[in-house]
Parts: C-alpha cells; sequence; structure tokens
C-alpha cells in the first residue's frame, strides 16, 4: 500500500511511541491541527488487519504485534519521506552509505517516488560529498549504484551526516546534556530521518553506560560538541563491529597514541563497552576512540600547560588579520592563550577529518560577519600547514575567540562590592571566554568571574555565590545559578544584573588575603634565577644538522644522561618542527625526568648554518625543564616574551647578555599574574 510523503511521516511517528496527540502531531509535521485530521480520516485502512485507535490519550496503531513490526519495516524501507529536494538528497546519501549492495536506479526512484532521471541527476549533485570524504560513488548504466572505500572513511561520512544534522536543532545550547532522556528525545530523536543511521538500541546502552561512569571517565568536563561526537562516533563503531565491518589494522595509528593518557582511558571505557554489549573491542578500535577523547573540546582548561608550537601558530594566524583588528588582538594574551587551548584538540580533528558540530554556526555567521570573516582569513593558516580544508563549524570557534578578544577591549568599568561569580557553559571554553567577557562588559569590576566546568559545579558549589550557566543544572545543587542563552538577550542581561544585585544583598563580602597566591609567586621568582643562572651559550659548526645540534645541546645540557635526552629531543621535533626561518631561529624544547632544573642553551653557528633546513637561522634555542610544571609555564612566559618582545630576540641574535633584560620580562610576567 502506498502512502503520500506526509502520511508515511505520520504513521512512523504513531508507530514508534504508545499514543500521541493530534497537537503534537502537527507539532512534528509542522501543519495544522485539521490538515492531521483529514489525514488521519483517510487512513481509516492499514495493512496487515491494523487500525488507528483514538482516545483521550492520543493516537495509536493497534493490532497484533508480529504485524506491528512489519508494518513498521514497511514504513521503513518504502517510500522515503522528505519535505524538499536538498533533504531528499541528503537521505539519499544515507541510503547508499547504508547499503553493502548494488542496486538499480529504479530502486531509489521508487523509494523516492521521482523519476530514474531524477535519481541520475541527484547522484551528480551529491559526487562532492563523496570525493570529500575519501569514498567513491560507482555509477553506472547496467550495473547500478554503489558506494566504495575504506570503513574509516565510511565512518567519518556518518558522523559528518549526523554533525550537519544535530548542527540544525533549535536551542540546542539549552539541553543539558547529562540528561539521558532529553538527550534522545532532543538531540537524537528519531522522528528526523536521518537519526535512523543510528541504531537505537545501542545508541541508549551507551548512554546508559555514561551515565553510570561519567566522572570516572572524565565525560562531565567534555564540551558538549565533544561529548555528542564522541556518543556518534561509538554508537557507529559498536554497530559496525558487531556487523563484522571493523577498522582495517594500522599499527602507525596504535603507535602514534598508544602512550597517551588518552589511550589509558580509551581502554577503560572499551572494557566497559566489552561487557555492556559482549563483545571485544580491537587496539585500532581503542586507538580511534583515544583520538576521539584526545581531539575532545573541554569545558574549561585555559589554565592548562600551553605549548609553544601552539603560540607560535597561533601568533602566525593573528598576523593575518586585518586592521583595526590586527593592532588590537595581536598582542591579547587571553585571546593568544585561548585559542592555544582551543587549537590542541582542533588540530587532531583537522589531521583526522573529524567532524565537529558548532551550535551557534549559522548564528555568529549571521549576526558577527566581519569577526567570522576575520576567522575564515586566519584559518587559512590551518588549511595551509595542514593541507585540510577548515569547516565552517571549525571557523565559527575561531570567530568566538575574536569576538570574546573584542568585547573584552571594549568594556567599560564600574565598581562595586565584591562576589564572585562561576560561568558554565556546554560548549568549550571558546563560547565560555565570549560569554564571560559580554558578562564582564555589563557588570562592573569587582564582579570576579571564572570558567569552571561542569565537574567544578557539582563537587564544590559553594566556591561561587552565583552560578550562570547556558543550561540547566538545578537538579544537581542548590546553588544559586541563572540558566541565560550563550550569545546573551536583553533579558539575559537584565536578569543577570538582577541576580547580581539579589546575590549582593544575601552575603556579607569577606574574603582572605590572597597569601597562598603571594607564597607561589615567591617560588616562581626563585625558580626564575634557577633560569638565570642556567643560561648557556654553545657555538657549533656550520655545517651541523639538527640532530647534530640536539645531540650537541643534550650533551652540554647533562652529559651522564646525553643520550636519553637526545631521544626526548628527537621524538619531540618528530611531533613539530620548530623551526621558524623567518623570524630567524629555532627552538628545540622537552620536559624531561632526566634534568633538574630549567635550562635555556642558545646554539649559535660559527659562520651561517648551511643545511637548508637551517637557512636564514642565526640561533636555535634550547630548553629543557623538568616535571615540574611551574617550571615549564615559566620557559612558556619566555617563549611568550620571543614573540612578544622583538628587542629580546633581537639582543639574542645579536649575543649579548639578555640575563637582566630576561629578569625584568618574567618577574613582570609573574607579577601581572592574577
Amino acid at each position: 500500500m502506498l502512502f503520500s510523503n506526509r502520511q508515511t511521516q505520520l504513521l512512523k511517528l504513531v508507530i514508534a511511541n504508545d499514543y500521541i496527540s493530534i497537537s503534537k502531531l502537527s507539532s512534528l509535521l509542522n501543519v495544522s491541527t485539521r490538515t492531521v485530521n483529514r489525514d488521519l480520516k483517510n487512513l481509516s485502512y492499514l495493512p496487515y488487519s491494523l487500525s488507528l485507535e483514538s482516545s483521550s490519550k492520543g493516537i495509536k496503531i493497534v493490532g497484533d504485534k508480529t504485524d506491528i513490526d512489519r508494518f513498521r519495516n514497511d514504513l521503513n524501507n518504502s517510500k522515503v519521506a522528505y519535505s524538499s529536494k536538498e533533504e531528499r538528497k541528503k537521505l539519499l546519501i544515507i541510503e547508499l552509505l547504508r547499503s553493502s549492495e548494488v542496486k538499480k536506479l529504479v530502486y531509489y526512484a521508487s523509494m523516492f517516488d521521482v523519476s530514474e532521471a531524477t535519481i541520475s541527476n541527484d547522484l551528480k549533485s551529491i559526487e562532492d560529498f563523496f570525493i570529500e570524504n575519501n569514498l567513491e560513488l560507482i555509477a553506472k548504466a547496467g550495473y547500478g549504484v554503489k558506494v566504495r572505500g575504506s570503513e574509516k572513511s565510511y565512518r567519518l561520512a556518518l558522523a559528518k551526516i549526523m554533525h550537519d544534522s544535530i548542527n540544525a536543532i533549535p536551542y540546542l545550547n539549552y539541553i543539558n546534556i547529562y540528561d539521558e532522556k532529553r538527550i534522545l528525545n532532543e538531540i537524537f530523536n528519531y522522528h528526523n530521518g536521518i537519526m535512523n543511521l543510528l541504531n537505537r538500541d545501542i545508541l541508549k546502552r551507551i548512554l546508559s553506560v555514561f551515565n553510570s561512569n561519567i566522572h570516572e571517565l572524565n565525560l562531565d568536563d567534555f564540551a558538549q560538541s565533544s561529548y555528542i561526537g564522541l556518543i556518534i562516533h561509538l554508537t557507529i563503531a559498536i554497530k559496525r563491529i558487531i556487523d563484522k565491518e571493523e577498522l582495517e589494522n594500522n599499527q602507525e595509528v596504535i603507535a602514534n597514541i598508544k602512550d597517551d593518557q588518552e589511550f589509558l582511558k580509551a581502554k577503560e571505557l572499551a572494557t566497559l563497552l566489552e561487557l555492556e554489549f559482549n563483545i571485544v573491542i580491537p587496539e585500532i578500535e581503542i586507538a580511534f576512540i583515544a583520538i576521539h577523547l584526545k581531539a575532545a573540546k573541554s569545558n574549561i582548561n585555559l589554565n592548562q600547560e600551553i605549548d609553544d608550537n601552539l603560540i607560535f601558530l597561533v601568533r602566525e594566524m593573528l598576523e593575518e588579520l586585518e586592521e583595526p583588528y590586527l593592532s588590537k588582538l595581536k598582542d591579547d594574551d587571553v585571546l593568544i592563550r585561548g585559542l592555544s587551548v582551543h587549537l590542541k584538540p582542533a588540530i587532531i580533528r583537522i589531521k583526522n577529518n573529524m567532524a565537529i558540530y558548532n551550535p551557534l554556526k549559522d548564528e555568529v555567521k549571521k549576526n558577527y560577519p566581519e569577526v567570522y570573516n576575520q576567522a575564515f582569513r586566519i584559518s587559512r593558516v590551518l588549511e595551509q600547514k595542514f593541507q585540510k580544508v577548515i569547516s565552517e563549524g571549525e571557523i565559527a570557534f575561531i570567530a568566538i575567540h575574536l569576538g570574546a578578544a573584542i568585547e573584552r577591549k571594549d568594556q567599560k568599568i564600574q565598581e562595586s562590592t565584591e562576589i564572585k561569580v562561576g560561568i558554565i557553559c556546554s560548549s568549550g571554553f571558546g563560547l565560555s571566554s565570549l560569554l564571560l567577557a559580554r558578562i564582564k562588559k555589563i557588570v562592573d569590576t569587582k564582579v570576579r568571574l571564572k570558567n569552571i566546568s561542569v565537574n567544578d559545579f557539582i563537587n564544590k558549589p559553594n566556591d561561587f555565590d552565583l552560578y550562570i550557566s547556558t543550561f540547566d543544572l538545578k537538579s544537581e545543587t542548590d546553588s544559586l545559578l541563572l540558566v541565560v542563552n550563550t550569545l546573551l538577550t536583553n533579558i539575559d542581561i537584565d536578569n543577570i544584573k538582577y541576580m547580581i544585585e539579589l546575590t549582593r544583598t544575601k552575603i556579607k563580602t569577606s574574603r582572605k588575603p590572597f597569601k597562598e597566591d603571594i607564597k607561589n609567586k615567591k617560588n616562581d621568582i626563585k625558580l626564575v634565577y634557577k633560569i638565570l643562572a642556567n643560561l648557556e651559550t654553545l657555538v657549533l659548526s656550520s655545517d651541523s644538522t639538527v640532530d647534530e645540534i640536539l645531540l650537541e645541546a643534550s650533551k652540554a645540557i647533562n652529559y651522564v644522561k646525553y643520550q636519553l635526552l637526545y631521544q626526548e629531543f628527537k621524538s619531540r621535533e618528530k611531533i613539530q618542527s620548530n623551526i621558524y626561518n623567518k623570524l630567524k631561529f629555532a627552538l628545540f624544547h622537552v620536559k624531561s625526568v632526566n634534568v633538574k632544573y630549567p635550562k635555556i642553551l642558545f646554539v649559535y653557528p660559527k659562520a651561517s648554518f648551511n643545511s637548508e633546513v637551517l637557512s636564514n637561522i642565526e640561533v636555535c634555542i634550547v630548553m629543557v625543564a623538568s616535571e615540574n610544571r611551574c617550571e615549564r609555564e615559566l620557559l612558556s612566559m619566555f617563549t611568550m616574551a620571543l614573540i612578544e618582545d622583538d628587542n629580546l630576540l633581537d639582543e639574542i641574535i645579536k649575543r649579548k647578555d639578555i640575563s637582566e633584560y630576561l629578569e625584568d620580562i618574567l618577574i613582570n610576567k609573574i607579577l601581572e599574574i592574577d
């Protein structure tokens, strides 16, 4: 029996529910209740002796369970319901990915109730999607249609469709991703045809595992986009493992991540999933779970140690800004650190062609076109470096960081009574920064704002006088909490001002002196003098290669353990080279258990380096720190000073004594820290 597209959609909604009301059907189908009633009247006859029953509870399909299951299968495999040509193309992509067999054009023409010529034209227009995802769309006369490619490419293509579909969900930012029912009903909503790609039973069981182990797996520190991305990846992966469609074994991928802490966490998660689904998850699958964990955006991690390479990359990107943004933002330390933190997982996503959804992408493009345009400009540095196309979602995240920095620059200051406010955002540090910057603009400087994670909120509910969140967490604690839109509406602004004044009337400000902070600064200053005491210069032959420089530098730093140090430098250099020919210096650095104190070594050529790799390089700066975090942060300050202070690098290149100059720079930076 054939049904119209809308009738098919209606029947799928009815069969998916025990009872569903007319008003709910009207809302989901985006038609009037009159239209729904008319369609129901025309559906008086159903196959397999089934019928529609109407009661005060709503509408339901009644009949034998086996017959209902047969009808459900018919609905899912007959005419596909769609509302536009573009939606038909998306659903055609899904059907092609879903099928492992060659199928004739007439099969898809019948499925979508269009002509074979229409399907042929659709295939031509969607071919780019498969090319972009390293898949081949084979369509030959007399042969049929089939998609061919690696298992990895197949899964990435599925995930991309999922992310694109989720991006279109309205009010996504308000959904509490730790609420299993809401994430099932409002994000992975099976009334959305695209979501039928995900196995519902597997999805529910994964969410159950997540909810039971959320703290142990550190999932409560994930940004909304990464949390959902991991769910999509695992739902697809487990279904494929069950179907014996496993990833091709790749020892290089495994070797590159096996020593990372994310791999251990991935093994922990894999063990839980193996028990839940009674399957064996191969090592290559665990490696890709680890890559997802490593690529995850964290809710709050600005204070983490930042790789100097990322800082240099961000500086290179900011140089591509147009005026007046260039002069305004190029030396913004908070922006540089924030973008560096963002790029750490973003680069992993870009390198691995991993999709990420950005719930505010369209809003950012529409409301902040100039900022988005600047983000697009600087993202081209990433495209050139990694030879990958940067998605609009990633560009929009960069735009959010730029927007937050601009907001900070334009803010006005007003004094008042001090209170502490914790900012919780479900979509990562970039959006948290934007939210914090906007709130900072409308409050006075005595409102002390700080980005925090959901985990901080739950475990330390008394650390702040007021919490402001982009999603509802009221069920988690009794703390005072205000829910707002990430981009702040006028109503949100009024509510924030009101809540701040209300909070001030309920508390008596009583802050202890920051004795511990003062103590930490004194310790940092002592470390500065250790670094200054270990500044050394080494002059090598102009014929020296990078390997030879690293070997001689290792000997100069710790001759007893130089071989271990040398291997650490070489391993670090394999990950990413830090030779900046235009800036005339190279930077080699590691953290190592083979040193007791931080050390900076300046390596100069007798004349000029002859190696092509080191062309135009006048000094190689070799740095090593122990496992002490403070040491690494101070060396990071030195690295930032190299970028920010042209005179410092100039003095080093001229082979002058920089001890006093560096002392002033580092101590001033320490004293600037709040």
